[in-house]
């Protein structure tokens, strides 16, 4: 009797997993070929990550660019302008380079090379023996460019500077607190009622010229790229803040490679090495 209690009442589950053994085997053939896709997937994971391994960026504990045979002319006028010419440089980490040269030596054309903006005719720029043309998505990331003509954005002084809700960037106190101190905007934001809340209006045309490039200068440290490169940093600022931009390029650069391009004798004076512009090359001058 207690048998045929314990069946009786045990039907329901025996029913259901009747009824579940036929729905697997129905779907037998629908399952395996799930159970494919998700193989191939983790397959097609993996060398996708091995890729991006191989075409990844390392810089590595003593990282240097090594420009070799270098050839770029521009087309002007239906004829090729040549700027660099067999160009060999090779450019150390923890070092503070000054470019110079007369207008229109290349200056500029040489950071848009080392950016990767524009590519050499002939030749090539490696960073640890890699060609920085293999990883033209994620190379840019791991440089900072601060041109005579940077933009500001019609939004707060803060996000103008890291860029967090253009970028969906998670914000970082600390790095904050770094730029504002190096870039000394601490008492520039005193002259706010809303601080660095400062709404700037039309590009930053309610600010003075100093007060738009410490922006623009804090923006590039919060970003702590690797590779700097400022085209005349110290063009609106008095002699106190190019004092304290010097002073900030000299506690930045022990990991990074830093290039400026310069008329200024202070900030060619205070940079280790002087790349010279001349004759379609570049002379490299120790201080």
């Amino acid at each position: 009797g207690l048998l045929t209690f314990i069946l009786y009442r045990s039907q329901p589950l025996i029913a259901s997993l009747t009824s579940l053994t036929a729905a697997l085997q129905v779907h037998r053939t629908q399952i395996n070929e799930g159970m494919k896709i998700i193989e191939n997937t983790k397959i097609e994971e993996k060398k996708i990550i091995q890729q991006l391994n191989e075409n990844s960026v390392y810089f590595g504990k003593n990282p240097k660019i090594d420009i070799q045979n270098l050839t770029f002319s521009y087309l002007d006028e239906e004829k090729l302008k040549p700027i660099f010419s067999n160009l060999n440089l090779q450019l150390q980490f923890g070092k503070i380079y000054a470019l110079a040269g007369k207008n229109g030596s290349g200056k500029s054309t040489f950071a848009d090379l080392l950016i990767g903006l524009l590519k050499p005719k002939e030749g090539k720029i490696l960073i640890n023996d890699k060609n920085i043309n293999q990883f033209p998505n994620s190379w840019i990331n791991y440089v900072s460019y601060l041109s005579q003509n940077y933009f500001l954005f019609n939004d707060t002084i803060k996000n103008n500077i890291t860029l967090q809700q253009r970028q969906n960037k998670t914000f970082d106190n600390e790095k904050y607190d770094r730029a504002i101190r190096i870039s000394n905007l601490i008492n520039e934001f005193e002259k706010f009622s809303n601080k660095d809340e400062t709404k700037l209006n039309n590009s930053g045309r309610n600010l003075s010229g100093g007060q738009r490039q410490r922006i623009a200068i804090a923006r590039l440290i919060y970003k702590s790229s690797k590779i700097i490169i400022l085209d005349e940093p110290t063009a609106s600022l008095d002699q106190i803040s190019s004092d304290l931009m010097i002073k900030m390029l000299q506690e930045i650069k022990k990991d990074k490679l830093i290039v400026i391009i310069s008329h200024s004798k202070e900030i060619l004076d205070s940079c280790d090495e002087i790349l010279s512009i001349d004759h379609f090359g570049i002379k490299k001058i120790n201080r």
